[in-house]
């Protein structure tokens, strides 16, 4: 009997530490990570017990789980209202999940080169406007966006109000609705290193953190010019807002079925076109507080646009702070108020918070999931170094740097 005992806790531990095996189908997630990074001669089980900061006996290493999985839902009182009330909920029918399952089965399936199908619900959006905005979400962000500026106002009449027919995509493509200046560069990073493509502003972040050198040169190699990336900023250089209007609606948004994810300047004005064109879209919407948003936005961008959709060059400097942070706020509300619960995050990441918390929010969103981010990796600081325990992972060069051979 004890030998039974022996052998049967020793299979457990094992299944625990050694790579999933389901068939030939199924590739354990962290020994990927270390291949991708080119990480071969560490040894994988001391390795991420080490970064984890759970190197010791199987005992010591199950109770720190046990107790990390525990104070998520103990730490999780934060009052909250509207919309993340649900999406906490949400989250909180996982963890609970997660908790009641035995150590043991926590896996996970290899990393998905695109977002899985059976993650996308039918249906995300509603009230979008159209012919039909005399009332809901876009009504009322075109009535705020007139008390704040006639022009913007008239803008968005233009935009939401007037039917147009846009061709669409089934791809589930992620879309970063929140402005530049709201952490968009950090959030991007995060989702690649999920294992998904992605573009923000000029750089293009390819699966697990590698950065594409080409992407930006202008350059028959630049996956740009094939998407017609450069596009979308000429259109937005156009001075009348009209005709920037219609050369926009015109744009073949399909092209960006080749990424998995859309961040920063210019895809936030696009919004509007982008859910219209992918209806089974995401969202990962960036936020802070809008009065600060304006000062940061003006201290380190060269005479910024205004934050509202399809602004077509309207510049900040043209409104007053109050009017620009209104804008940005109403922005914001639109996104939330079309968007259905289960299709949108919503990320501030110049509050407090927990790193698992964040993984969480982008792990439910995109249906990836990684038990060495979650538990053992920081929150990205700064895009293309990975914390994880005592290791830096520098994944776009693919250099590794650990926090004791670390100086100053």
């Amino acid at each position: 009997a004890l030998l039974l005992v022996a052998g049967l806790s020793i299979f457990r531990v094992w299944n625990v530490l050694s790579p999933v095996s389901e068939g030939n189908q199924s590739i354990d997630n962290e020994r990927k990570w270390l291949e991708v990074w080119g990480v071969r001669d560490i040894s994988y089980n001391n390795f991420f017990l080490s970064a984890a900061g759970l190197r010791g006996s199987n005992k010591e290493y199950e109770t720190k789980r046990r107790t990390k999985l525990a104070s998520s839902e103990a730490e999780s009182s934060e009052t909250l209202t509207g919309l993340e009330i649900e999406a906490v909920q949400i989250e909180t029918k996982t963890k609970v999940v997660d908790r009641a399952t035995n150590i043991s089965d926590l896996r996970h399936k290899s990393f998905p080169t695109r977002i899985p199908a059976q993650h996308v619900p039918k249906s995300g959006f509603f009230d979008l406007g159209g012919a039909h905005c005399s009332v809901g979400c876009s009504r009322t962000y075109i009535d705020r966006a007139k008390q704040l500026d006639e022009a913007a106002g008239s803008q968005l009449t233009r935009l939401l109000c007037s039917p147009f027919n846009y061709s669409t995509s089934p791809k589930p493509l992620i879309i970063g609705a929140g402005a530049g200046t709201t952490g968009t560069q950090t959030v991007a990073y995060a989702v690649s290193l999920l294992g998904l493509k992605v573009i923000h502003f000029r750089e293009m972040w390819n699966p697990w953190g590698r950065r594409n050198l080409t992407f930006g040169d202008k350059s028959d190699a630049d996956p740009g010019i094939g998407m017609q990336f450069y596009r979308l900023w000429g259109v937005e250089e156009d001075v009348n807002a009209t005709s920037c209007l219609e050369k926009g609606r015109r744009l073949e948004f399909k092209r960006f079925e080749d990424v998995d994810a859309v961040f920063d300047s210019p895809f936030p004005a696009y919004t509007y076109d982008l859910i219209r064109a992918y209806p089974n879209s995401r969202i990962i919407l960036t936020v802070r507080d809008p009065s600060t948003w304006v000062v940061k936005r003006r201290t380190h961008h060269p005479n910024p646009d205004a934050h509202y959709l399809r602004s077509c060059g309207a510049k900040l400097a043209n409104l007053s702070e109050s009017a620009g942070a209104e804008l940005f706020r109403a922005t914001n509300d639109w996104v939330q108020c079309v968007s259905r619960v289960d299709r949108i995050v919503k990320i501030n990441v110049f509050r407090p918070y927990r790193d698992q918390d964040l993984w969480d929010k982008l792990m439910h969103l995109t249906g990836v999931q990684n038990s060495t981010l979650r538990n053992s990796c920081q929150f990205p600081r700064k895009p293309g170094a990975l914390v994880c325990g005592n290791v830096t992972f520098y994944t776009h060069q693919g250099n590794i740097e650990s926090k004791d051979n670390i100086k100053g």
